[in-house]
């Protein structure tokens, strides 16, 4: 019998409840009807910010990408330009890294992005949006929501899957998780 309430707090209860050191194959746990591994870091903290969200199909949108996309990037120019930059940026927090992994997301948002990013610091002023498209401007108020804790995009519109295509919210999704929980996130993707 488990006592604890939440996906996430179950799996802990359930851990604790299991030999020291074994790790059982194949075991995982339920959110929103999406069936994930307890023992990934990456999964638990998705687990954890879907949860959090409460939308079913928020949850199988980002589960169907997870698994279709096998990265965490929008394409390898990102991965690498991330990637890059992290390497010249060590010290930055969890906030600037999710709003630059946002940025660098998109082709014309990426060509702006030395002009943002100005002492280790994100200035969305410097930002010329001219001639970006929708989902560059979808991933612009992402990153500005991240960084300054302002609202700039809301619920109903990040969710809506008209507005919002799936790759997009993923990418979102995950620069919430990297302002969660830090670049250990993507330290597998990366191969540091």
């Amino acid at each position: 019998m488990l006592f604890m309430n939440t996906p996430y707090w179950r799996a802990v209860e359930r851990e604790m409840q299991t030999v020291p050191n074994f790790k059982p194959k194949g075991s995982g746990f339920r959110v929103n009807g999406v069936t994930l591994t307890r023992y990934d870091d990456y999964k638990n903290a998705a687990a954890k910010l879907l949860y959090s969200w409460r939308r079913p199909d928020v949850t199988k949108r980002i589960a169907a990408i997870y698994r279709k996309s096998g990265t965490l990037f929008y394409d390898l120019e990102h991965e690498k330009i991330f990637g890059n930059f992290i390497k010249n940026n060590p010290f930055g927090g969890c906030k600037f890294y999710a709003a630059v992994f946002i940025l660098s997301a998109e082709f014309n948002l990426r060509k702006c992005l030395s002009d943002t990013i100005i002492n280790g610091a994100v200035n969305f002023e410097k930002n010329n949006l001219k001639g970006i498209s929708a989902d560059g401007y979808t991933l612009y108020k992402a990153a500005k929501t991240v960084y300054t804790n302002n609202p700039e995009i809301t619920a109903a519109e990040l969710f809506d899957k008209e507005l919002v295509d799936d790759l997009i919210l993923y990418i979102i999704f995950n620069g919430f998780l990297i302002a969660e929980n830090g670049i250990k996130i993507l330290e597998m993707e990366l191969g540091k």
